[in-house]
């Protein structure tokens, strides 16, 4: 039952998505240029990246993740990283200010990749009542890694990059290091289906084990 409400939801908010837009999803890393799909929209320009809040691109699997927040007076926003040679996206962030949005766009997640492949908590009581503030979803299938953080109900961001090889290729990468430890063991093994799962497993069988084993949870 609450699979098929979580549905109808989605159903609905796909129905109010600006007509002409550009879905986050669709974007083609190494080959987009940021200036090319921004061409007659507003946008600022920095030294390698641009920000925008326009509504032809705040779409992300049909979701319109356009918002505002009153308190802070700002929009939610998405910054494109481009490279300096030919200006093609090899990462994207959205910024969500809109407490509303982020949970709509977390149901949208959980609702295209399923579980996430990792979760991390603040605190113990936040990993006994599974309320993580971080997940990861690996979209082996793209090729992309997908990293949701709640700093705050307002501010919450999503990450989206190619799926690296190694965890230093992942910005951003403080707020997931357990998953960076699991990348370096998955690394080791040469086991591209060596699952987060199985790593805390592995953990749980050390002498001394990691705070992972605690504190994050995966499939």
């Amino acid at each position: 039952m609450k699979k098929i409400i979580i549905l109808m939801g989605i159903l609905l908010l796909l129905a109010c998505t600006p007509k002409n837009t550009i879905d986050l999803l669709s974007i083609k890393f190494g080959e987009d240029s940021a200036f090319k799909l921004l061409k007659g929209e507003k946008y600022a320009t920095y030294p390698n990246y641009v920000s925008t809040s326009s509504k032809k691109m705040m779409v992300f699997d049909g979701l319109d993740l356009t918002g505002y927040n009153s308190k802070k007076g700002m929009k939610n926003y998405l910054i494109f990283y481009y490279k300096k040679e030919d200006k093609t996206i090899f990462y994207y962030s959205v910024s969500l200010l809109d407490t509303e949005v982020y949970k709509k766009l977390l149901e949208v997640l959980i609702a295209r990749f399923g579980e996430a492949d990792y979760r991390d908590y603040r605190t113990d009581a936040d990993f006994n009542n599974d309320k993580p503030y971080s997940y990861i979803w690996e979209d082996k299938k793209s090729k992309r890694l997908f990293i949701f953080v709640m700093y705050e109900p307002d501010n919450v961001k999503l990450n989206v990059m190619i799926n690296p090889s190694t965890a230093q290729e992942i910005p951003g990468m403080a707020n997931a290091g357990c998953w960076n430890d699991f990348l370096y063991e998955r690394n080791k093994k040469k086991d591209n289906n060596y699952t987060y799962k199985e790593y805390l497993e592995d953990e749980k069988s050390k002498i001394s084990p990691a705070l992972c084993t605690t504190h994050t949870k995966g499939n």
